[in-house]
């Protein structure tokens, strides 16, 4: 997460200093290692600039506008499907 701010230029900055780290800890420690992949930057109020900055996944809260419990269950179905598209993807990729 980055600081609560509207200062763009400041979250940008602290999504990039975040990304570097990634890179310095994978290049160090983990190089040879095929599930170091992902970096985890960003919510629903800075995902666009945690996206990119580098981050290959966020954490989505209120980004959708929930009226009632349908919709809700609409929501958590359609995560659920993408969610599980992405992991076969992954894994038909690191066959």
């Amino acid at each position: 997460m980055a600081t609560f701010t509207s200062d763009t230029d400041q979250v940008r900055k602290e999504f990039r200093y975040l990304k570097d780290c990634f890179h310095s800890l994978k290049n160090k420690y983990f190089e040879s290692a095929s599930a170091f992949k992902e970096i985890s930057m960003g919510m629903s109020g800075d995902y666009e600039l945690a996206v990119n900055e580098g981050s290959t996944m966020v954490r989505i809260g209120v980004l959708f506008s929930v009226r009632d419990k349908t919709d809700t269950l609409l929501i958590l179905l359609i995560l659920a499907l993408y969610s599980s598209v992405l992991l076969s993807v992954s894994l038909c990729n690191n066959k």
